[in-house]
């Protein structure tokens, strides 16, 4: 039976990645720890090509959510979104040699599944602020490194990489304000996505830190979906028609409120202003262009794949959470 690189992880106890750095001369091993691996490897006599077959390329999975772009190119910007982060994971990723593998599944649904049959699993990477917390809690207790690229869980005690909404919230309430802006509602996004609650507690601290004023009626959700976001903005404005400017929880929802509001006769944004978030492409070609929040996807991407190679190399330690910064990009629309 063939010496394989797991093999020398356990007689080294150390993990496949320190293995694979030891065998491809890479840096931050320790003298001990390099020394433990080679002598694990003269010992079992595994040797150099054994360490380049195929199956045992180290392998990460990225969850990504069922149906998403980063396989087709048609769907929602979102999912466009989703998959420049992605792109960012993989050329981190795969620089360091490190394999990638999609594995697409229906988040916040499924409690039973089983993971897929990888050779040589070394981490998992949860793309998209939508994670399955039992897909999350079961790379927690099968002991496999995971870091979530979006917005974390509040109580999967895993690293993260995330937005600085506090910071995109306090930037466009002031903004709205200081443009005669007094009564500012929100549509937000679904209850499984872990950003609805940071959305939510940023921006009621927004609007406090600026003396305006907050009820209950000024917030509805709905789904990151331009269909959802028409509907969504009726029912708001049903229940606080005094609302002067509405912030979405994505450039999708927001297409789809321009639109409600145009059907309503309210005009934009001299009746209400409107700011979505993503600053996705279709931002700059709604009527009137889309004030949004924008941030680098790909360094997202990026920081969360750098987030995990250093947790496959030390794996004890609290979580880390990693905050991105974010930019207000204003056009006609606010």
């Amino acid at each position: 039976m063939p010496i394989t690189l797991a093999d020398i992880a356990a007689r080294a106890d150390v993990s496949l990645s320190t293995v694979s750095r030891v065998l491809n001369n890479k840096e931050h091993v320790s003298l001990g720890t390099r020394n433990a691996v080679l002598e694990a490897v003269s010992t079992l006599g595994y040797t150099r090509q054994d360490a380049r077959r195929e199956g045992n390329l180290e392998t990460v999975i990225l969850f990504v959510h069922e149906g998403s772009a980063v396989r087709a190119s048609d769907g929602t910007m979102a999912q466009d979104m989703e998959r420049a982060i992605v792109a960012g994971v993989q050329s981190t990723l795969h620089a360091e040699g490190y394999h990638t593998q999609l594995v697409h599944k229906q988040f916040g649904k499924t409690k039973n599944f089983e993971l897929p049959r990888v050779s040589n699993l070394v981490g998992a990477i949860s793309v998209g602020s939508i994670s399955n917390p039992h897909l999350l809690r079961k790379m927690i207790e099968d002991g496999v490194p995971t870091v979530i690229a979006g917005s974390p869980s509040p109580d999967i005690p895993l690293d993260s990489v995330t937005l600085d909404f506090r910071g995109a919230m306090l930037e466009i309430v002031q903004h709205l304000k200081e443009t005669g802006r007094r009564t500012i509602g929100m549509v937000n996004g679904p209850p499984l996505a872990g950003s609805t609650l940071a959305r939510i507690h940023a921006f009621r601290l927004a609007l406090a830190m600026h003396d305006l004023p907050f009820t209950s009626e000024q917030v509805v959700s709905g789904t990151f979906s331009f269909s959802s976001g028409d509907a969504t903005t009726h029912e708001l404005l049903a229940a606080c028609p005094q609302v002067d400017a509405i912030l979405y929880g994505d450039d999708d929802m927001a297409v789809g409120g321009l639109r409600a509001l145009r059907g309503m006769g309210r005009t934009v944004p001299n009746d209400i202003a409107v700011v979505g978030m993503f600053n996705y492409e279709i931002a700059t070609f709604t009527d009137p262009p889309l004030t949004s929040v924008d941030f680098d996807k790909r360094e997202l991407g990026r920081a969360a794949a750098q987030r995990l190679m250093m947790r496959l190399h030390v794996k004890e330690g609290p979580p880390w959470s990693i905050t991105l910064p974010t930019q207000l990009i204003v056009r006609a629309s606010a």
